[in-house]
């Protein structure tokens, strides 16, 4: 909800809309997915191998993976799990509907979760002093890089060990952060 409707300064928490789960069917009105049905089908049903070419449309690009498996799922629980089943555009709009009204509770259960899996100010303190990471990283939460810490090496390609398959074990202390630890151990710092 933006503030007396002022949005031209962008959202509220850019955060959280960069996160895959704001790109969700939600966005999309009855006519965009009319519009994408029409734009993608060659008949007057969509099937299993129309789905890509249905969100390409819907998107205006490659839609989130997270979405795209969740439609095709739905899509293929509606025709009994036949993979050579077809929907016609009212059954898809049922489809859809039901996945929107899904990801409008899921926001609204979620609407206090931050992004990092930080829940209050003194969490954060104390995975602070602590020097403890978050369980992901920026690339595996955000669609684009928010700050420009993210954005130093976010199209990196893999590396030629992780290609190769070889284990990466990168360095999580460093002789400062051991350093802190036992002044922490030892009660010198809160």
């Amino acid at each position: 909800m933006a503030f007396f409707g002022i949005t031209s300064k962008g959202p509220q928490n850019p955060f959280r809309a960069a996160t895959e789960a704001a790109l969700g069917l939600a966005l999309f009105s009855k006519a965009d997915i009319e519009a994408a049905f029409r734009a993608s089908c060659r008949s007057s049903t969509i099937g299993q191998d129309e789905a890509d070419e249905f969100l390409v449309q819907l998107y205006h690009g490659p839609a989130p993976a997270m979405h795209e498996k969740r439609l095709k799922d739905r899509m293929l629980e509606a025709v009994g799990g036949d993979y050579s089943g077809r929907l016609d555009l009212e059954q898809l709009l049922e489809v859809t509907a039901a996945l929107q009204a899904e990801e409008e509770a899921e926001e609204a259960a979620n609407e206090s979760m931050a992004t990092t899996g930080i829940f209050s100010a003194k969490e954060l303190q104390e995975k602070r002093a602590h020097n403890m990471r978050g369980a992901a990283g920026p690339r595996d939460t955000f669609t684009v890089p928010l700050t420009t810490g993210h954005a130093s090496g976010w199209e990196l390609e893999p590396s030629d060990a992780e290609a190769a398959g070889k284990e990466i074990r990168p360095k999580r202390k460093c002789a400062e952060t051991k350093f802190a630890e036992r002044l922490l151990k030892a009660g010198e710092l809160l």
